[in-house]
Formats: structure tokens, sequence, C-alpha cells
């Protein structure tokens, strides 16, 4: 579990994919293998996508935001930080490439996509110690269910690792629905 200041999330919540502002582009044979790897899973558990809670630019999951897309979501968790918290950091203190909070921000509010990889941001926890980013995000489990009925539809398990915070589910039913259509539940 990640100990982080709690003004750091400022939470977790459903956004519409079009909303979000990449800050780097993806490398696109990462973003096939991490599909081909995802394909082959009988549960499927990936992290949400981190994004700063002002101005909704990508932090942290540029590939799973693709990942995303590419199945066709138009709805994806996000956990929502306050990006200018001196406990985030763009990059480690070894790598110190000069890029800013403000660059990174810059980029993507102009549609100027930095290189892949550009940025490696890391949160402090209250102990002091440097960790990924992607430690804020819960880990999102999809089973495919089949009611009695016979009707298919996925439920989507939220797991944070953040300590102090609440578990969350989300119900996404795909029954009877067209594709593109999603009916959302969200309990906490």
């Amino acid at each position: 579990y990640a100990d982080v200041q709690p003004s750091v999330v400022e939470g977790v919540r459903l956004v519409h994919i079009d909303d979000l502002l990449p800050h780097e582009q993806v490398l696109t044979d990462r973003a096939g293998k991490l599909q081909d790897y995802i394909r082959d899973l009988p549960v499927k558990i990936l992290p949400a996508i981190i994004v700063d809670s002002k101005y909704q630019v990508v932090i942290d999951g540029h590939h799973r935001l693709e990942l995303f897309r590419a199945a066709g979501m138009s709805i994806v968790p996000a956990v929502s930080v306050n990006y200018h918290h001196d406990d985030v950091l763009v990059n480690p203190p070894s790598k110190d490439n000069g890029i800013t909070k403000e660059t990174v921000i810059g980029s993507a509010v102009r549609g100027k996509l930095m290189t892949p990889k550009s940025t490696q941001h890391m949160v402090r926890s209250r102990g002091g110690a440097l960790l990924p980013i992607i430690v804020l995000a819960p880990q999102i489990a999809e089973c495919l269910n089949i009611d009695r009925h016979g009707r298919s539809h996925f439920d989507v398990d939220f797991h944070s690792r953040v300590r102090g915070s609440s578990r969350f589910i989300l119900s996404c039913g795909l029954i009877g629905k067209p594709k593109g259509q999603v009916v959302l539940t969200f309990q906490c």
C-alpha cells in the first residue's frame, strides 16, 4: 500500500475517454504487446489511469488508455491527483531532464505530445520514499459473468492500493445493449 498524504489523491471516478489529454506519444509496439498480454488472461486486471484533477492530463497510463480506446470503451476509471502537490514529481531526482509539471500540462493542452516515456512520475510516501505514481491506481479486475437468465455482464472490481481508501465496485452491464452502450453502476 502507498501511504501518501491524503491531499495527493482527490478521488477515483469514471471519465469519458475523450475528456482525457495525453501528454506523451505511445509506443505502438508496446501498446500491441499489452493488448496481446491482456487478450490471453482469463481475468483482465489493469491499474486505472492517473490524471491531473484540474486539466484531465494523463499522468500515467498512456498505453492502458490506448488499450481501452481500442477495446471501444468510452468511459474509463481514473484516479484524479493534485498534480501540483509537492509530493508528486515528474521524474525521480536522478533523472532530472528539465521537464517540469508546467511542461507536461502545456504539451497536453496544446496537443504537442512529448516523446514516449519522457516522464517517470513518482509520488513521495509519508515516510519519504519515492514510489512510481502507479501505486495510487486501484487495480481493475474484469470478470465475465452469466446471470440466471443466461445473459452476460462484466463486473469490474476496484482494489485500492492507497492506505485508508474505500473499496469500490463498478458493474458494467452489457445486457441487451447495442455495442458501444454500457450501463454503469458505481457503489461505495
